[in-house]
């Protein structure tokens, strides 16, 4: 929550906000665990808890444009030699499924080619990705308006479910 961020933040002690970030992308199962263990070891030093946890702040409350905080946020997740795209854009998709889309690089990039569109993407986690993201998102939400896709959780079920038969194609290569 916003105060336990702002708590951390005058308390100077983080270790809460980074075992509660934790245990949601332990509990939600949607970023690879391999990327989670690499989070787990990365906070262990004071110096990334507060790093992230300042970091996680600014992405989930700040006032900027959704790529921009992403990007801001992989900066940080950079300096602790974790960027990832999962770890980047789980944390606000999972705080405001509404504006947020989380990047899962080979079902995003499945799916995209699946539906024709090149979101030009980059394996490094950045703004221009996310942003091209997002606009495929919203077109995706729109086209399946009579569905009523209650937020971009539902887009990102659509493209997993998208991206599915493209992936076993190229696996069966």
């Amino acid at each position: 929550s916003r105060e336990s961020l702002r708590s951390a933040q005058r308390s100077r002690r983080w270790e809460p906000v980074c075992r509660s970030a934790l245990e949601a992308l332990a509990a939600a199962k949607l970023v690879p665990s391999g990327d989670v263990t690499l989070l787990r070891r990365a906070l262990e030093a004071s110096g990334a808890r507060r790093c992230f946890g300042s970091a996680l702040g600014d992405l989930l409350h700040g006032r900027r444009a959704p790529e921009e905080r992403v990007e801001a946020f992989a900066a940080a997740l950079r300096e602790l030699d974790v960027a990832r795209w999962s770890l980047a854009t789980f944390f606000a998709f999972a705080r405001a499924p509404e504006h947020h889309l989380l990047l899962r690089p080979g079902e995003t990039s499945a799916a995209a080619a699946a539906l024709r569109v090149d979101i030009e993407f980059r394996a490094e986690v950045n703004g221009a990705t996310y942003a091209r993201l997002l606009r495929l998102a919203h077109a995706l939400a729109e086209e399946v308006a009579e569905l009523e896709p209650a937020d971009l959780f539902d887009v990102h079920s659509l493209l997993r479910s998208i991206a599915a038969p493209a992936r076993a194609s190229e696996v069966a290569r």
